[in-house]
């Protein structure tokens, strides 16, 4: 796993990702004003990383971006679509936080 901080006077960042040879996860953290804004990005199907052929992910040069189902099928499993692994997501977000997330359909 790695971590960049980065801080000002008035903001402070945080980026962690999980150091597999390719980049499939990444948690974003940043406060200012004494407002946190958070969030979490996972590349599960390959059909996500043409998006990723224009962009240094993350800042980070020289490093490869990948999907967790090229993880998975390397390791021998069978890969999971979004929506399986928005659930896996979810039950572990409530467990962890000891919270209940509502479903809420996406706007489009």
């Amino acid at each position: 796993m790695f971590c960049e901080c980065s801080s000002s006077s008035s903001s402070f960042q945080k980026l962690i990702y999980f150091q597999l040879p390719p980049l499939v996860a990444a948690v974003g953290i940043k406060c200012r004003r004494w407002i946190t804004q958070h969030g979490l990005a996972v590349n599960v199907e390959e059909s996500s990383l043409s998006n990723f052929e224009g962009i240094v992910p993350c800042g980070l040069e020289g490093r490869k971006v990948g999907c967790l189902n090229q993880f998975l099928t390397k390791q021998g499993d069978e890969p999971i679509t979004v929506r399986d692994f928005a659930i896996y997501m979810k039950e572990a977000l409530e467990e962890v936080f000891r919270i209940e997330l509502v479903d809420k359909p996406l706007l489009v």
